[in-house]
């Protein structure tokens, strides 16, 4: 059985000096992608025994921390084929394809270099990671059994049972944009009905502001649960958003440290080191399941409270042990019924 707590902060974790890490990472780098190379110029008809690790333009700091992860659990198990980058972008247009045609199976931490193999070698078998449930799902409509991945959000059951352990009378507010608001609210009802919590759910239309939208959802409920909707949160607002709903008192449930930091109540969001273990073990599964297993939720998770916040709420009996036992009550296995997504 997988734990469901994480370190508080990752940057407590044992690291390299900052120049040797820098040294590591850019010699292996160019180690795999002189291998890789190498195997173009080998020619098209090589066979197709190799796991590519598509690297893109955009890449966040926890996107790094995961891929690297990712590339030491895989690695720490031989007998998996070779593991090699490839950054198509910078790769001749004549050539992308023949780099496609040798991998046996291809991993993406971010859809756009996911989508841009797909329209290259649609039959790649492929492994989609940080990539938005609605995006995922999207993406494998009519070709689910040779894609596959871990979904961005967290299961919704934790964060809606995080929302229930705050002792609060009436329903938990849930504000989706207009493109995810068909994907997702099926699931985040089922949940909210599983854990047992009233669940309002507001959903936007394409032109609607999320200040006045999330505003108007703080008057109707006494907690909010947010998704990673950049529809409804960005960089930009984030900041607003949280203050107004510290106005109203309020707490707001999160998906990153960020928003803890900006005036969430806590969060529960993805380790990027445990997720990155967890997207090694679905690609060996890959490699020897067909057809491919199903995309799935992130197994592990990280764990942040803002005291400062929770005492101003009124909230100071409140630990961060104390969410984590909510949230383990239902998790599969701990609680009856069906598990909840």
């Amino acid at each position: 059985m997988y734990s469901h707590t994480a370190p508080r902060r990752i940057a407590t974790r044992p690291a390299l000096p900052a120049l040797g890490l820098a040294l590591l990472l850019a010699l292996g780098s160019g180690l795999a992608w002189a291998q890789g190379e190498a195997g173009l110029d080998a020619g098209s008809n090589a066979p197709m025994n190799e796991v590519l690790l598509l690297d893109g333009p955009e890449s966040s700091p926890a996107a790094e921390t995961a891929e690297q992860s990712f590339e030491n659990e895989y690695r720490s198990v031989p007998g998996l084929p070779p593991l090699v980058h490839a950054d198509l972008d910078l790769l001749p247009a004549e050539r992308r394809l023949a780099r496609l045609n040798r991998a046996r199976l291809a991993v993406s931490f971010g859809l756009r270099p996911a989508a841009e193999a797909l329209r290259l070698r649609p039959d790649l078998p492929l492994v989609l990671l940080l990539a938005r449930k609605l995006e995922l799902d999207r993406l494998r409509a009519g070709q689910d059994a040779r894609i596959t991945g871990i979904y961005l959000e967290q299961p919704y059951r934790r964060a809606l049972a995080a929302a229930q352990a705050l002792g609060a009378d009436g329903s938990v507010g849930i504000l989706l944009g207009a493109e995810s608001a068909p994907w997702l609210s099926e699931s985040l009802e089922d949940a909210a009905r599983q854990v047992g919590m009233p669940l309002r759910l507001r959903r936007m239309r394409p032109l609607d502001s999320p200040l006045r939208q999330f505003e108007a959802l703080l008057k109707t409920c006494t907690a909010i649960v947010a998704q990673p909707d950049p529809a409804v949160f960005s960089s930009q607002n984030l900041q607003a958003l949280m203050l107004n709903a510290y106005r109203h008192r309020v707490p707001v449930i999160g998906f990153s440290e960020a928003m803890v930091q900006a005036g969430a109540l806590a969060a529960v969001y993805n380790d990027p080191v445990l997720l990155g273990r967890q997207a090694a073990q679905l690609v060996r599964r890959s490699l020897s399941e067909t057809p491919m297993p199903p995309p799935e939720y992130p197994t592990q998770y990280g764990l942040t409270l803002n005291y400062q916040v929770a005492r101003n709420l009124g909230l100071a009996q409140l630990s961060e042990d104390a969410l984590r036992r909510a949230i383990l009550r239902h998790e599969p296995g701990q609680s009856q019924g069906k598990p909840t997504p």
